[in-house]
């Protein structure tokens, strides 16, 4: 047993390794397109663009059936779930492409925005190109083979961040963001064939074995646009597009620590938690484990990128993007927490208590929008930041106590697998502020003297974050944990002696 679950240890860590490296290297490129899209176009050209994608993923969530992970959880796997998960699939894109294209008008009368109707006849060709995909690809999951997931993703994002740039600088117009879109999606589309053997039959032979699970699959999703799509449709309302592309914006980056490491991880714990329940019959000690290792860089980059916010905008983004810099700060702030709802969503997934994500994102996206809209209307853009920071620091919360009864894990061993990230995080916080170097104000321009002073701050708070890690770490005897592992992935040898000293001293 205890070889089966290092195996799954194993397994799983490397497909989360092979995750956030296809997301590290497409953040790489969409850094780079950023930095370009944001100089050459306007932030009401995003924001438009960002209502329109909305309003796309709108109809995705009401009709996603969550078939490829209801592949993945089943303990077996035979040719007729595969044809009867294609067949929905295809049925559920066509389907979006027809209502989209029938009811664009009446989305752009409802925005007040004449330019939405032709984006979204683009854009309504998206749902049918991703229901035909291969649905074989889902075993490059199941199999633990993330390998292949890495390369499947990072070749089309590659091709269409270089046809993004290219156009924006010849064309300069907001067309160059959903045409990127679509390269992206067609050329995925010829990888899936191309890279699988499968293909597809028409069939409805196993729609027994997967209507259960995706049904609260289903709902749970149609929860979550609520929860994070939902604003754009109050802002797009309540703001003018300006305002929208700030806030797309600014929540992008605030939250990329969570966008670039903890989600493209989840699709590796969510085989690996499988394979542990699947093997073992339990994956609490698993899940604990993930969510202390994990929280050991997401808190301080989290929190740093909150207060590092006003450079990010005069360095990287320009002057236009100066209303960003709040936002950013406290999407940033916030984030923490949204690292137990990610993590906790999974769980729920895996443990089949499929209802708990539900019912968290229903209640959180009825309060949100009621919250958002007044917000937008009383305060403007600072009200919308602050309440969805809030909200999201509530659910991580409510997460956190969900998660904990569903997979067996107490509040004394969540504070255990937190206390000390935590502490050494707010220690990190505390510094930056008191010595005026965090959470400061965009100076709207840019220049050596700001990039110098943006590089000192990051790496005061790096090391203050590590030695405060550290001295919590000494101060309870070294015990085996997030930091054990985090040493050992040290190369060249220095995490295995390392381990090997703290060993000898924890024996004293």
């Amino acid at each position: 047993m205890a070889n089966s679950s290092a195996s799954i240890r194993e397994r799983t860590l490397v497909g989360a390794g092979w995750m956030i490296l296809w997301r590290v290297a497409t953040r790489l490129l969409g850094f780079v397109s950023t930095l370009v899209l944001a100089r050459v176009l306007m932030p009401a050209d995003f924001g438009i663009v960002a209502i329109a994608m909305t309003y796309i993923a709108a109809f995705d969530a009401f009709s996603i059936f969550g078939l490829q992970d209801a592949i993945i959880r089943a303990p077996e796997q035979d040719r007729a779930m595969l044809d009867t998960a294609f067949t929905l699939s295809v049925l559920r894109g066509l389907a979006n492409t027809l209502v989209i294209a029938a009811t664009a008008p009446v989305a752009a009368h409802f925005f007040d925005e004449p330019r939405l109707l032709p984006l979204l006849l683009l854009l309504a060709l998206f749902p049918a190109i991703e229901g035909t995909e291969n649905i074989g690809i889902v075993e490059f999951r199941r199999d633990f083979r993330f390998e292949r997931e890495f390369q499947l993703f990072l070749l089309p994002r590659l091709i269409s961040v270089v046809f993004t740039i290219v156009t924006a600088i010849i064309f300069q117009s907001y067309w160059v963001l959903p045409l990127g879109n679509l390269v992206l999606r067609l050329v995925r589309w010829v990888l899936t064939y191309w890279m699988h053997p499968y293909r597809p039959r028409w069939s409805f032979a196993a729609w027994r074995k997967l209507v259960g699970f995706s049904f609260w699959t289903w709902a749970a999703t149609i929860a979550d646009f609520g929860r994070d799509r939902s604003w754009m449709i109050v802002l797009g309302r309540f703001l003018n597009t300006f305002q929208v592309g700030v806030f797309m914006m600014a929540v992008d980056i605030g939250s990329l620590p969570l966008n670039e490491v903890v989600v493209p991880a989840c699709r590796a714990l969510f085989s690996g938690f499988t394979a542990a329940r699947n093997e073992t019959g339990s994956f609490g000690y698993a899940f604990r484990r993930t969510i202390s290792v994990i929280a050991l860089p997401i808190l301080p980059a989290s929190i740093g990128m909150s207060a590092v916010a006003a450079y990010i905008v005069d360095i990287a983004l320009g002057p236009q993007w100066v209303s960003s810099s709040m936002v950013i700060a406290w999407i940033g702030a916030s984030s923490p927490l949204a690292l137990l709802s990610i993590i906790g969503s999974t769980a729920m997934l895996v443990s089949g208590h499929v209802r708990n994500n539900f019912v968290i994102g229903a209640a959180y996206a009825v309060i949100g929008i009621a919250v958002c809209a007044a917000a937008a209307f009383w305060w403007g853009l600072w009200g919308v930041a602050v309440s969805r920071a809030a909200l999201v620091a509530v659910e991580g919360v409510a997460y956190a106590w969900v998660t904990g009864r569903s997979v067996g894990i107490s509040g004394r061993e969540w504070f255990e697998s937190l206390w000390r990230p935590a502490l050494a995080t707010a220690a990190m916080a505390a510094v930056l502020w008191l010595a005026g170097f965090g959470w400061t104000e965009p100076t709207g321009h840019t220049d050596l003297a700001e990039v110098l002073r943006c590089i000192d701050t990051i790496l005061l708070g790096a090391g203050v974050y590590v030695v405060a890690l550290l001295g919590c770490w000494a101060a309870v005897g070294y015990p085996e944990g997030a930091e054990t592992f985090v040493i050992g992935l040290i190369p060249l040898g220095i995490g295995g002696r390392a381990r090997k000293l703290l060993a000898t001293r924890t024996a004293r």
